[in-house]
């Protein structure tokens, strides 16, 4: 992990609080949209423990690290999820699960970003497990006006206020309670598992990569992922092979039979250069060639991440 040049970004980030560092301020001004804050959520909610977005319970899952004080993420929230969410999350092709990294991952001794790190992921998770239906707003919100230095319950409690939450005073009091605190411990152990060293960073499928960079790579990265229209693809020239192979076939027969019966010294040399390959031997693939991701490799950040 690059322990070195991610905890002097941190340094500068909390000294700083923020947003114009980056010159990105005006990301959040520019950012009219409400594609992420008007993000499906799926109809038994209840059952997803971290804040959920998706149409199609059966579809792929892929998770989000992220942190709310990481300006690298919000660029993410107003830049390339909202085309995730149009591209793959509307049409039910893909779910996306949001991960609070409050802690350093497999190391809960060591906060993210800052102490106030797993304030904001409980508080976060409260949100979705007491009212998912406006989750994605207040998480919008969230990143809108990000928040900076130390950030104490009642400034929590408004911003849930204000994002027109359910219940904000009870989401808050059960988050200064603890009651949360094992689902963001869990967060920390997962990314370790998933090998995540900076966010944001998305898993899907077993592989990671840094979702806030080029546009159509994260989104080509994604359908390499899901692969469901090549299925699609596959089952429609299987269909049409059927349906005019016969045809084919005769004809090729035809033409065939005539060019042996005019030269058969050619059907020997033919015959004798083939060593045993057959035309469906050079065109039948079992396997795509292996590809390589680049700007997306498992373990990999670059300087613009936390």
């Amino acid at each position: 992990m690059r322990r070195e040049p991610r905890t002097s970004r941190r340094t500068v980030l909390t000294a700083t609080g923020t947003l114009s560092l980056f010159g990105i301020t005006g990301v959040v001004a520019g950012g009219s949209s409400s594609t992420v804050a008007n993000a499906p959520v799926p109809e038994n909610a209840d059952a997803n423990t971290y804040p959920t977005m998706g149409t199609d319970s059966d579809a792929p899952t892929a998770t989000i690290y992220g942190n709310y004080k990481c300006p690298y993420t919000r660029d993410f929230v107003f830049g390339n999820l909202e085309a995730i969410v149009e591209e793959f999350v509307e049409p039910g092709r893909l779910n996306l699960e949001f991960y609070n990294l409050a802690y350093e991952p497999g190391d809960t001794s060591e906060y993210y970003i800052s102490s106030s790190d797993p304030r904001l992921a409980a508080v976060g998770v409260g949100v979705w497990n007491e009212d998912p239906d406006n989750y994605w707003g207040f998480h919008r919100e969230t990143f809108a006006d990000m928040p900076s230095g130390t950030v104490d319950y009642d400034e929590l409690e408004e911003r849930v206020r204000s994002a027109g939450v359910s219940n904000a005073e009870a989401i808050v009091d059960r988050a200064r309670a603890g009651e949360y605190d094992d689902e963001i411990e869990r967060v920390a152990t997962t990314a370790a598992d998933d090998g995540v060293a900076f966010t944001p960073t998305m898993e899907l499928a077993g592989d990671t990569t840094a979702p806030h960079h080029e546009r159509d790579a994260i989104l080509d990265w994604i359908e390499r992922r899901l692969g469901d229209d090549d299925e699609e693809q596959d089952s429609d020239d299987e269909e049409q092979d059927s349906e005019t192979g016969d045809s084919v076939d005769a004809e090729e027969g035809t033409e065939d039979e005539a060019e042996t019966e005019d030269d058969p010294d050619e059907e020997d040399e033919a015959t004798d250069d083939s060593d045993g390959e057959s035309e469906d031997d050079e065109f039948v693939w079992v396997t795509e060639p292996a590809e390589s991701d680049s700007g997306g490799e498992t373990g990999i950040g670059t300087e613009d991440d936390c």
